[in-house]
């Protein structure tokens, strides 16, 4: 089974976000699904909500900018199954420097890349904030050359989870 990438999106700030990745990572991982957490929120709440300290240069802001890797950043939490890549204050700078970069809105999901083959989650649930999809318009830097579904409704179960969805556009 391929590693399913779920975007948490809005582009109103307040909405709960973070309180929904947070929760459905930490759902998911106690079901036994191998879950990576991404926050790309500098307030760094879903890094602190799954019991995380900020960490100086510890975002995934370096390997956005193409110093090194993302997996080098994965940290595991006291939950099992539930990993992060944690946030920090450095993220702040990421719009500014990331709308300026070459090819910025490939730059997320070419850096996720290595973890989604790696076989190691069965799902990577990323933590946004509205600035990230502002970025680009409507779309997510996740939305360009993948194939991005909005959905409208998420249930978890016993038998898993189950997503309604339709067309992004």
């Amino acid at each position: 089974m391929s590693t399913c990438v779920l975007a948490i999106a809005n582009q109103k700030g307040g909405v709960g976000k973070t309180t929904t990745s947070v929760n459905l990572s930490a759902c998911l991982a106690a079901m036994g699904r191998r879950v990576l957490l991404v926050d790309l929120d500098a307030q760094a709440n879903a890094t602190s909500g799954v019991g995380l300290e900020k960490t100086e240069g510890g975002s995934v802001y370096r390997p956005l900018m193409g110093e090194g890797t993302l997996e080098e950043r994965v940290k595991e939490t006291a939950f099992a199954n539930l990993s992060v890549l944690p946030s920090e204050f450095d993220l702040c700078g990421a719009e500014v420097e990331l709308a300026r970069a070459d090819d910025y809105l490939n730059r997320l999901r070419v850096a996720l890349a290595p973890l989604r083959a790696s076989g190691r989650f069965d799902l990577i649930v990323i933590d946004s904030t509205q600035s990230f999809l502002r970025m680009s318009g409507r779309r997510t830097p996740l939305e360009v050359g993948g194939q991005v579904r909005f959905c409208s409704e998420v249930g978890v179960s016993d038998s898993g989870l189950h997503m309604s969805t339709e067309p992004l556009i």
